[in-house]
């Protein structure tokens, strides 16, 4: 999102100072005031900044995405810009350090719209782990249970035995032995233990059903939020190519003496807005289509 601002702000200062210039040629013959050739400067100066902060964004957000993947890059991050805007870049914009180049959005949504289709994943890897967490105290508590009580040991033993006494003579001899035991004094301790595990067993049941509850909500929101998101864009794109005509049209009538400079900056802004929200919306579509794919398929990531 950060790069493409830089993309949509260095067009936009693109033409905020060729009006400049041409209003500063106007002001020299004498048909307009020094207040347009003031506010256009204005605009010029304004774009400036919201490209340098746009570009600082990207840089913070490279330096987060590099540290994450494990890569150092020996570059200079300090001055990015979109590749697209590397031909022609403004004439008052700093000269960048490293041109950017990632997929353009429309290619990435298209890759990720299997992803809006997808139902809800049963198999979540929070809720298995909440099962098996169930399933292991379940069975603690099996153990602990058939452990307490009376218990029998039956034991049997032949042997053929050479004594070392005076009389060396070996001899055979068998053994049976029967041993019981009941446990009396553990107060209760085995009880306690096996409900323990059984409580344990009934929380994790209930918070994987809360959970899955939960994921389900979100998933449901999250699809929500893509339609949503999906239904605005071709308003959008209609939007710039209007407000972008607008432009035209009031720059047009302000050369001709139709309009003021207000009117012409105030359009020139509805036009940048129209755009950085249509950019905003394809992000957050990238955003939402990928929102379970990160645990249906791992493996492909």
């Amino acid at each position: 999102m950060a790069l493409e601002q830089t993309w949509l702000l260095a067009d936009s200062l693109k033409l905020a100072e060729a009006q400049y210039r041409d209003i500063l040629i106007k002001q020299k013959a004498g048909s307009v005031s020094r207040l347009d050739t003031l506010s256009a400067h204005r605009d010029v100066l304004l774009r400036l900044r919201e490209l340098r902060q746009a570009q600082a964004d990207v840089a913070t957000n490279l330096r987060t995405l590099f540290a994450l993947i494990g890569t150092e890059l020996n570059s200079d991050l300090s001055v990015p810009i979109d590749a697209r805007a590397a031909q022609d870049l403004p004439t008052e914009a700093e000269t960048p350090t490293l041109l950017v180049a990632l997929d353009p959005i429309d290619q990435s949504r298209s890759e990720l719209d299997g992803a809006a289709q997808m139902k809800f994943d049963s198999t979540h890897p929070q809720l298995e782990t909440l099962a098996a967490l169930a399933r292991a105290a379940e069975e603690t508590a099996a153990s602990l249970k058939s452990g307490h009580g009376p218990s029998i040991q039956l034991s049997a033993r032949v042997s053929r035995d050479y004594p070392n006494g005076p009389i060396f003579e070996s001899f055979q001899q068998n053994t049976v032995g029967v041993s019981a035991s009941w446990p009396l004094f553990e107060s209760g301790r085995v009880v306690k233990d096996t409900k323990e595990q059984q409580h344990l067993a009934e929380s994790a049941k209930k918070q994987r059903n809360q959970s899955a509850m939960d994921l389900e909500r979100d998933w449901e929101k999250a699809h929500d939020q893509l339609r949503g998101l999906l239904a605005q864009k071709p308003i959008n794109e209609k939007s710039i190519v209007e407000t972008e005509e607008l432009s035209r049209l009031t720059y047009d009538s302000y050369k001709v003496g139709r309009s003021s400079y207000l009117e012409v900056q105030t359009v020139n802004l509805q036009a940048l807005e129209a755009k950085v929200i249509s950019a905003t919306n394809d992000a957050q579509i990238l955003i939402h289509s990928p929102f379970w794919i990160v645990f249906q398929q791992r493996s492909d990531l």
